[in-house]
């Protein structure tokens, strides 16, 4: 759940402008597992700058980035397929909800790090839900960011 609350923490913060979270739990624009590659990135993934805090394979970090400022440390979540620790519950509406308004699949909102990418267009936003629908699953436990007031050490 923390890797969600920042998720996307960066591509999804590729995106964004206001949407309307899809209550369909279909996938409509399902890439084929395993397709998505750092070397095939759509140009929207490239230009947002996801891969620079989700990694390459966009499975997140466990090594908090630097240059935070005091009392944040931010770890961008994992954005693959997993189904336990990624995005693999999350449908193409609430995904793109996040991208574009920061706000994950539960309401949460995400730290201010990950920014909302509102000026996102449709089709920016079609490759980037596709070619991270495409990438292969990766099972990776990311740490809970801490953004105070948002969220803070328990």
């Amino acid at each position: 759940m923390r890797a969600h609350l920042l998720v996307f923490g960066l591509c999804l913060t590729l995106l964004g402008a206001g949407v309307a979270c899809s209550s369909s739990s279909t996938n409509k624009l399902s890439g084929a597992p395993g397709t998505g590659t750092s070397d095939n990135a759509p140009a929207a993934v490239k230009k947002y700058g996801c891969q620079n805090c989700h990694g390459t394979d966009m499975s997140g970090v466990t090594v908090a980035l630097t240059m935070q400022p005091d009392g944040v440390d931010l770890y961008p979540p994992n954005l693959t397929t997993d189904q336990a620790t990624g995005i693999g519950t999350w449908t193409d509406g609430q995904l793109e909800f996040a991208i574009k308004n920061g706000v994950d699949k539960d309401g949460l909102v995400l730290c201010p790090q990950m920014k909302h990418f509102s000026q996102i267009t449709p089709e920016e936003m079609s490759e980037t839900i596709k070619f991270l629908r495409g990438l292969p699953s990766v099972k990776k436990d990311i740490p809970g960011s801490i953004c105070p007031p948002l969220k803070t050490k328990m």
